[in-house]
C-alpha cells in the first residue's frame, strides 16, 4: 500500500519545490473527492450502505483498539529481539516481521470477535463481515482508482517532509522488495502484503474500529478517525497518503455495507503497487 510515497520521492522530489507539491496535493485531494461524489452517486441505487450499529460495537472496538496497541509493542519487542543485525539479514527479518504481525493480528481478531459474539451477542454482520453484492466490488476497485489522485498528491507532500526531517526515505518491506529478487519472488510474502494483511487490517479498522466510531457519530466523523488511526499505525515514509487511501476504503465500507469489500479493494491497491515495484526492479 505504501509504496507510492517512496516512488514519489524517487521520480517527482529532485526540482519539486513546496508551493508545487502542495498546489499538486490539493488538486489531487479534490479531483478524488469528485470522483468519489460521481460513484457515489451513479451507484446509489445499487448499494446498501450503512445501518448505524449497536451501541456494544463500541465496546468491542475500544477494546480491539487497546489490545492491537499492545500486540504492536509487544511483537515489536518480539521482533527485535529474533531480527538479525545486520544488512544481510534484511530479507529474513521482512519474512519474520510478515509472519509476526499475520499471526499477532489474526489472534487479536479471533479474540476480539469470540468476545463480541460470546459476551455481547453481536453477529458478523453487525461488524460488516458480510459477503459484498457483485455492484459492491466493481464499487471497490473503482473507489481505488478514483482516490490514486489524492494518494499520489499526498504522497509527494510526504516525500517533501521525509526529506525535510531527514527521516529514512524507504520503508524496511519496500527497500527490501526493490533490493531482493528472493523477497520479490516469494509467494508467502506476496500472499501476506497482497491478501491477508489487507483483510485482517479491514476486519480491525474498517469491522471494528469505524464501526464502533459509527455507532456514536456519523459516517464522515467515523470514516475520518478511522482512516487517523489507520494513518498512525504506519511509518512516517507514508502516513499522509495512507490517511487518503483510508479514507477511500471507509467510504467502500459504508457505502457498501461490507468489510470483505473494504478488504478486496485494499488487496487490489496493495496488489498494483507490488505490480509496481515488480517492474520497476525489472
Amino acid at each position: 500500500m505504501t509504496a507510492a510515497a517512496e516512488h514519489a520521492g524517487r521520480f517527482a522530489l529532485p526540482g519539486l519545490s513546496w508551493p508545487v507539491a502542495a498546489l499538486q496535493a490539493a488538486a489531487g485531494v479534490a479531483l478524488s473527492a469528485v470522483l468519489f461524489l460521481l460513484l457515489l452517486r451513479l451507484f446509489r441505487a445499487r448499494l446498501p450502505g450503512t445501518a448505524r450499529p449497536p451501541r456494544s460495537v463500541l465496546d468491542l472496538g475500544a477494546r480491539a483498539l487497546l489490545l492491537y496497541f499492545a500486540a504492536f509493542l509487544a511483537s515489536g519487542l518480539l521482533f527485535g529481539l529474533l531480527s538479525g543485525a545486520k544488512d544481510s539479514a534484511r530479507a529474513r527479518d521482512v519474512e519474520l516481521g510478515l509472519v509476526l504481525t499475520t499471526l499477532v493480528n489474526a489472534a487479536l481478531i479471533a479474540g476480539v470477535l469470540a468476545y463480541g459474539r460470546l459476551r455481547l451477542g453481536l453477529r458478523p454482520r453487525d461488524l460488516g463481515l458480510a459477503a459484498p453484492r457483485p455492484a459492491g466490488l466493481f464499487f471497490a476497485v473503482l473507489a481505488v482508482i478514483a482516490a490514486w489522485p489524492a494518494f499520489h498528491g499526498a504522497s509527494l507532500v510526504n516525500a517533501k517532509l521525509v526529506e525535510l526531517y531527514g527521516w529514512e526515505p524507504f520503508q524496511e518491506v519496500i527497500q527490501s522488495l526493490l533490493d531482493d529478487p528472493g523477497l520479490r519472488s516469494n509467494p508467502l510474502v506476496l500472499l501476506g502484503i497482497v491478501v491477508l494483511i489487507p483483510l485482517l487490517e479491514e476486519i480491525l479498522f474498517r469491522g471494528l474500529v469505524q464501526r464502533a466510531l459509527r455507532a456514536v457519530l456519523g459516517p464522515a466523523p467515523a470514516i475520518a478517525a478511522a482512516s487517523l488511526v489507520f494513518a498512525v499505525v504506519h511509518d512516517v515514509q507514508s502516513s499522509l497518503p495512507v490517511f487518503f487511501v483510508g479514507a477511500a476504503l471507509g467510504i467502500v465500507c459504508e457505502a457498501t455495507g461490507s468489510v470483505l469489500a473494504a478488504a478486496f479493494a485494499h488487496s487490489a491497491f496493495n496488489g498494483f503497487m507490488v505490480a509496481c515495484i515488480l517492474a520497476f526492479s525489472a
